[in-house]
């Protein structure tokens, strides 16, 4: 099964010995199932997988089972939702009955809704004010890994990325032009067919300092990359590393942040924090603020409609026509 190897070996194998399958018994359809599921999905559901299995429950599950599962778990709505989505996927994948569309499941999970609310987890925006902080902090350090930084947070930022795009780039998806660059999205967390989405940016015709276009050119002729990813993680001995894991964006962002010493960087709760979504909330909120349209917002963020655009900016929404702003 060709679209299997998708999923590294080594966590397929982990999935199997938890829901005691031979992959010889694999149903012949679970090579479709699995082809284009995302690595951060991939990841996820197999800690859910495991999780369940810690728990004490065996699988196959039957409904009753998913239910109690919910009722005993200290999870937010939220995550048991994925939960739930990766229960029924590998059911499903194994060739066994899906028990999460039971009613009692269904019914577990609107009273935990009710009792614990339905909180989101969300971002924290970086904002273009503390790009150009990051930016300023950045240029004062002479070293490949300050100009690797440099060229991340500028890219990251002009072009709305998620975490996970940013450690996909390669090479050959960067069309360079006088005025300015194409990045190719081969995929996406939208789009796992690999429509492919290009997002063109600019070179900043003012403040060259901070010139995504830039900042990128000299990053990958300073570490002489002229193939595979862009960019790079670095070894103990400074030797660049074939790629970069998003989870290390997810880290730079909050380091970052401490160095500008932005309090609440990493104390979630209610509040949003720094992560590797901050980029693409960052620049829907700048954006915003500066009086651009979701026409315009949409050919860099890609998103389908307005209503996720107008989830992420959250800090514009609460200002415009505030009462509290003419009280004193």
């Amino acid at each position: 099964m060709a679209n299997l190897a998708l999923f590294q070996q080594q966590n397929l194998q982990q999935v199997l010995n938890l829901a005691g399958v031979e992959i010889k018994d694999l149903p012949s359809f679970a090579d479709d199932l699995v082809a284009g599921m995302a690595e951060n999905t991939q990841a996820t559901y197999l800690s859910v997988m495991r999780r369940f299995r810690q728990s004490g429950y065996t699988f196959p599950a039957d409904a009753d089972s998913v239910a109690d599962y919910i009722r005993r778990s200290e999870l937010g709505a939220a995550s048991l939702n994925t939960h739930i989505a990766a229960l029924s996927f590998w059911h499903r994948c194994l060739g066994f009955p899906d028990p999460t569309a039971a009613i009692v499941v269904e019914a577990a999970m609107r009273r935990l809704r009710r009792e614990r609310g339905v909180i989101q987890k969300m971002a924290r925006p970086l904002t273009q004010a503390f790009v150009i902080n990051i930016a300023d902090m950045l240029l004062q350090e002479d070293s490949l890994k300050a100009q690797r930084d440099l060229a991340l947070l500028l890219v990251g930022f002009s072009g709305a990325f998620r975490r996970s795009e940013l450690c996909q780039l390669e090479y050959q998806d960067l069309l360079l032009d006088g005025q300015f660059m194409i990045l190719t999205l081969r995929h996406s967390k939208t789009d796992q067919e690999g429509k492919q989405f290009r997002k063109l940016i600019f070179r900043a015709s003012k403040n060259k300092q901070y010139c995504p276009v830039r900042a990128l050119v000299r990053w990958l002729d300073s570490a002489d990359i002229s193939e595979g990813r862009l960019f790079r993680g670095f070894k103990p001995g400074g030797k660049l590393r074939e790629s970069l894991s998003d989870k290390s964006v997810d880290n730079l962002i909050k380091h970052w942040a401490k160095q500008l010493n932005i309090p609440n960087v990493e104390t979630p709760g209610v509040n949003p924090v720094f992560s590797g979504h901050s980029f693409r909330a960052g620049f829907i909120t700048t954006c915003r603020a500066l009086g651009m349209s979701n026409a315009e917002i949409r050919k860099i963020s890609g998103h389908k409609s307005d209503r996720m655009i107008d989830v992420y900016d959250r800090d514009t929404q609460l200002r415009e026509n505030n009462p509290t702003a003419k009280l004193w």
